[in-house]
């Protein structure tokens, strides 16, 4: 069981935020749940590397221990969150060196949708960034989707846009099979002639296929896109009750709030479907290569071991990264252990992939890496 610890020694209300953790888990299936810690508990915390500690820390006058305590390490999830940018300057020592959450930064009914998303980031993922792909026709939406790109990428998304992502003369083809796999929304932007567009319609079907979010805005105010709507549940639909389209466009304030607090609904629930979608395949290999044997599911969403067989195997929504490679390996308790790493692979010809592959080759590889320099102190 994952287990996000609140504690709250400051004017915020923990009580909805561990209701959100206890409704996710319900919704999606997933052992994790929330406790509410009073600062006097903060030292006898058991927090794992899976598990997430979330500090209200008061800004003036903290009861919080004045010395770390002796389960917090590096690899501990742990975020602060504080009211103003300036209280960041009080919080305790071993809390300062971590990047915290300021509420002012936030529209306030927001709030609490940011914090649950940072919680169930750290705590389930094996990826922090938050990936988008926007999917729209240059000729009638052209203005919102560069609008939209700069916001999200602003408030902390990576955005694929394909004007702005992709080098010159590149494959659009490759390319956007290549991003495709990794992200965890589609943001299609929707109007009368969407349909029209070949490449926007083959982003939609993969999409729909690989089970990856969609989040569709409806760009021209128009009240019916039967297509769309097929495949989209109300909650996947945005619309701003004005048309949006040309080279140019305005998003109010609050018309972009909704749509990133859509965004942050829609993004954990969708990855974690993405991951079921894919277990059934990875137990019936893991059968087939331990005929016998029993795969047993771990805590972390994903995760299994087999019977007898020491190693582990986890299932990933998108391609992994270097470092969640390295992470893995890590934390298996023997060098010697077996770890399979399970994911969705577009393009296993493109040299991205297979650079990745061959940092998981089982041969000593002739090539070193040496660290010169150390200019940051």
């Amino acid at each position: 069981m994952i287990q996000v610890s609140l504690v709250n020694e400051a004017v915020f209300n923990v009580g909805d935020i561990a209701q959100g953790v206890a409704d996710f888990a319900t919704r999606t299936r997933t052992r994790i749940a929330a406790q509410t810690v009073t600062p006097s508990a903060f030292g006898t915390i058991s927090a794992g590397t899976d598990d997430v500690v979330v500090v209200f820390q008061n800004p003036i006058q903290s009861h919080l221990p004045a010395h770390a305590p002796a389960w917090l390490t590096h690899d501990t999830h742990v975020l602060p969150v504080v009211e103003q940018a300036a209280d960041a300057q009080n919080l305790r020592p071993y809390l300062a060196d971590r990047n915290a959450l300021i509420r002012a930064n936030f529209p306030a009914p927001a709030f609490n949708d940011v914090v649950l998303d940072e919680i169930l980031t750290r705590a389930l993922l094996r990826r922090q960034t938050r990936s988008v792909f926007i999917s729209y026709q240059r000729q009638f939406t052209a203005g919102i989707a560069r609008l939209l790109a700069s916001e999200l990428q602003s408030q902390g998304f990576t955005v694929f846009l394909d004007e702005r992502s992709m080098h010159p003369a590149g494959y659009f083809n490759e390319e956007i099979g290549y991003r495709l796999n990794d992200v965890d929304l589609v943001i299609l932007l929707v109007t009368q002639s969407t349909h029209l567009s070949k490449w926007v319609l083959k982003e939609v079907a993969f999409a729909h296929n690989a089970k990856i979010g969609l989040l569709g805005i409806v760009c021209d105010n128009q009240p019916t896109h039967p297509w769309i709507f097929a495949l989209l549940d109300p909650a996947q639909i945005v619309s701003f009750g004005r048309a949006v389209t040309g080279n140019i466009a305005t998003l109010t304030q609050s018309e972009f709030e909704s749509v990133v607090a859509r965004l942050r609904e829609l993004r954990v629930a969708n990855i974690m479907r993405r991951i079921e979608d894919l277990l059934p395949a990875a137990v019936d290999k893991l059968r087939l290569r331990h005929p016998g044997s029993k795969v047993v599911p771990g805590d972390r969403p994903g995760a299994f071991t087999v019977s007898g067989v020491p190693g582990q195997t986890q299932v990933l929504p998108f391609r992994p990264e270097a470092e969640t490679l390295f992470e893995l390996r890590r934390v298996t308790p023997s060098a010697t252990d077996q770890v399979t790493v399970v994911h969705p692979e577009n393009l296993p010809q493109d040299r991205r992939v297979q650079a990745l592959k061959w940092l998981c080759l089982p041969v000593e590889q002739h090539m070193e890496l040496w660290d010169v320099q150390k200019l940051w102190i």
